[in-house]
């Protein structure tokens, strides 16, 4: 029964899913395209405002504002890619906000409203309702999160591949930091966004479930409240704990407390941000466990429908 009411649950978001993610990966298609113009654009404008010095330089001042002229008309081209790109990788980051919307909307009008009758005279438990949620949560986010990092890679690339004054240049340009530390940003950074989104979707969960049990006539509202108070308890906690975690770095991290994984060097930019990656992660994993059994007790305990 519990693979029945998961394919339900994944075809009722389906219908919106499906073009959003058609919708992000022909964002970052898009996105490619101009990524790879602005960086065509950019590495010639270099180019041109060096020849245009030069032939100022040998007194050919005609050719030499022909080729300003050229490069102040390449410059507006650019600037008008790199506002597209930034307007996509905006579009992108709405997609990922979007289906974390509709997941919450679609948990609201199956549990909460007169459909939640139906739903929990099911012959299934409540933990098995709540966790095909979280898994539809967890598919659907992780396909547009996905198509995210694709569309963001899409942009970038071109600025590592094309442009010799871009990402790469000035990664390659960097100095006093662990290429270990680097990879292991990477990853850490992955999996704290991933799990987070993750946690904050469980955490959405709750709050509904919570703003119908409290609230009779104005659900949504209670909700909407406790989902704030929630965001910003844990931004406060956060940055408690971020700055906690750079003190404790700068103050007891030395080349003999270290291991191997994070190498230390004081000036490593990546040295300040591995760890409280690492706890943003455990964190993560932490806060959908205790939500998920909170919310798990509250639909066998709590249930108050309308």
């Amino acid at each position: 029964m519990f693979a029945k009411l998961l394919k339900h649950d994944l075809r009722s978001l389906s219908r919106v899913g499906k073009p959003l993610a058609i919708g992000s990966f022909i964002l970052g298609i898009l996105g490619l395209i101009s990524s790879i113009g602005h960086s065509l654009i950019m590495t010639q404008s270099y180019k041109i405002i060096e020849r245009s010095a030069e032939a100022y330089a040998n007194g050919d001042f005609e050719l030499s504002e022909s080729l300003s002229d050229l490069y102040s008309t390449l410059s507006f081209g650019g600037t008008v890619l790199a506002f597209m790109m930034f307007f996509i990788f905006m579009l992108l980051c709405a997609s990922c906000l979007t289906i974390m919307v509709l997941l919450a909307v679609n948990f609201y009008k199956t549990l909460i409203t007169d459909e939640g009758y139906l739903t929990f005279t099911l012959p299934v438990a409540p933990s098995q309702i709540l966790l095909s949620k979280i898994v539809n949560a967890i598919i659907w986010n992780a396909i547009i999160m996905a198509l995210f990092a694709l569309g963001t890679a899409m942009l970038v690339i071109p600025s590592v591949t094309i442009n010799e004054n871009g990402l790469l240049a000035v990664m390659l340009s960097l100095e006093g930091y662990n290429k270990m530390n680097l990879v292991l940003f990477i990853v850490l950074a992955i999996e704290s966004s991933f799990f987070s989104v993750i946690a904050y979707q469980i955490f959405y969960f709750f709050a509904i479930f919570l703003g119908g049990i409290v609230a009779k006539k104005r659900k949504l509202l209670a909700s909407a409240g406790i989902i704030v108070g929630g965001h910003v308890a844990y931004y406060i906690l956060q940055q408690i704990l971020s700055f906690g975690f750079i003190v404790v770095i700068y103050t007891y991290l030395t080349p003999e407390t270290t291991d191997v994984w994070l190498p230390y060097n004081p000036i490593d930019p990546f040295i300040i941000t591995n760890i409280p990656l690492l706890f943003s992660f455990l964190g993560s994993i932490v806060i959908s466990v205790v939500f998920f059994f909170v919310t798990k007790r509250l639909m066998t305990k709590n249930l108050n429908l309308p």
